[in-house]
């Protein structure tokens, strides 16, 4: 669906929709929107841009899906033994 909708933002948008709508596994999702970045980025023309969105707000759903599920007490305990408030990703990511 995503190659016979390339370069029809109608057609994009209906599909993007019926992928969230229908889909609810991460996994799926983060594999179409792998798909949806090769198809818009074939070698032989230019990229399609609104594919590429489409790819994009299907990675970030993926994302807001991992990051929603992650419960406070699956985060790492500090030297004290207390869960910490802040997100411990982004705590790794400024050391």
């Amino acid at each position: 669906m995503l190659t016979a909708a390339k370069g029809d933002s109608r057609r994009l948008e209906t599909v993007l929709e019926s992928i969230q709508k229908n889909i609810h596994s991460s996994s799926h999702i983060f594999k179409l929107a792998q798909d949806a970045f090769k198809i818009a980025t074939l070698m032989d023309s230019l990229p399609d841009i609104t594919l590429l969105k489409v790819s994009l707000e299907l990675g970030l759903q993926v994302r807001e899906r991992a990051h929603a599920g992650r419960r406070d007490d699956e985060r790492p305990a500090n030297k004290d033994g207390a869960r910490e408030k802040e997100g411990w990703s982004d705590r790794k990511r400024r050391e």
